[in-house]
């Protein structure tokens, strides 16, 4: 089995030496929109009363009147 500097060696050699920043870039980028997307809120389309916000735990949205729980954005 390669050590895992080998697959980083077998990476930079097929994408350039820059990859390295670029993944940097990337994965900051994502934990940007996970942090962004934690702050959204929405008022609940099954009561129309609740704010709906994201539940990182669960990785699901949900209303905190009436409970109700959404994969994401359903409208």
């Amino acid at each position: 089995m390669k050590s895992i500097e080998e697959y980083r060696q077998e990476v930079r050699n097929d994408f350039g030496p820059d990859i390295d920043e670029l993944v940097l870039i990337d994965a900051l980028a994502i934990c940007r929109q996970i942090r962004d997307r934690e702050k959204e809120k929405w008022v609940c389309p099954e009561c129309e009363i609740g704010v709906v916000s994201y539940v990182v735990a669960t990785r699901l949205y949900k209303c905190d009147t009436c409970a109700t729980d959404f994969p994401g954005r359903t409208f």
